[in-house]
């Protein structure tokens, strides 16, 4: 659930820059924090927090707008659930999430 502003310069004729920032929660539904199995080696929290930033482009054509975004996330909070008594505890510290979305927007 992303809270973003976007900053959009002057339109130059038929083209137009945008940057965007925001914040982020995320919810995984996939972790295995609760899970009761003893295979699994890490484990993973359910909730996630970050930010985003991004940049990108506006075109204008006669009947609709091309918007290619990319956007980079970066998780704040440590989605690494320590358990005492696991092999992993002295190997991994933290354990964040890191993506890069590439988006393109059409426009009618």
């Amino acid at each position: 659930m992303p809270v973003e502003l976007k900053f959009k310069s002057d339109r130059q004729q038929n083209f137009r820059f945008f940057v965007c920032a925001g914040a982020k929660i995320d919810y995984d539904f996939n972790s295995n924090a609760r899970s009761k199995r003893n295979n699994e080696v890490i484990k993973v929290k359910s909730f996630d927090y970050g930010y985003n930033l991004g940049l990108g482009f506006e075109f204008y054509y006669p009947n609709f707008i091309f918007a290619p975004e990319i956007k980079l996330s970066n998780g704040l909070g440590n989605s690494l659930l320590r358990n005492v008594g696991e092999p992993t505890n002295k190997a991994i510290d933290r354990l964040t999430t890191r993506m890069i979305i590439i988006s393109f927007h059409i426009e009618g």
